[in-house]
């Protein structure tokens, strides 16, 4: 059994699938004697609405998640700069592609049927997950289980330290 493609399959199923599904497979894993990867199926959290839209977009959607990721990428780089004194048309470029990026994947979700209070917390999640490290690693996979927070200009901890010390 190919454990990470069958959480992948998991994530990748309608929400209301979640649970009978993750039940079947832990319990074929149990059957065959994976009591550990039974286990960690048990483990997997059901994702809340938001998120499991958002898991959806990152399997149908893949190239505006990856333009969303990319400009995300771009205006943290940006904000960087301009906190040493550099240009704010970087940031303006940057912030209006991740503003088209999720305009793009908020219309699809929109397609599919999803309702303004689930959409305003997809637009969160993603607005966090194109500047946050963990939450892009789990956007690329299609694997959140929660709704997201943007946080700042999504600098951590250590890469504000690392910034301080090095304009001293």
């Amino acid at each position: 059994v190919n454990l990470e493609k069958e959480i992948d399959r998991l994530y990748g199923a309608p929400p209301t699938d979640f649970v009978p599904k993750r039940k079947a497979l832990a319990k074929r894993l149990r059957g065959e004697g994976e009591r550990a990867a039974a286990m960690r199926v048990e483990d997997l959290r059901k994702p809340t609405a938001a998120a499991a839209i958002v898991n959806q977009l990152a399997r149908g959607e893949r190239m505006n998640v990856r333009a969303l990721l990319t400009a995300g990428e771009r205006l943290r780089e940006a904000q960087a700069k301009l906190l040493g004194g550099g240009s704010a048309d970087a940031v303006r470029k940057a912030a209006e592609d991740e503003r088209k990026a999720i305009a793009a994947l908020l219309s699809a979700a929109r397609r599919d049927g999803a309702g303004e209070p689930v959409l305003r917390r997809v637009e969160q999640t993603l607005r966090a997950a194109a500047i946050d490290d963990d939450a892009r690693d789990l956007l690329k996979q299609g694997r959140l289980t929660h709704d997201l927070q943007p946080v700042g200009f999504g600098f951590s901890a250590e890469q504000g330290r690392s910034r301080k010390r090095s304009t001293k």
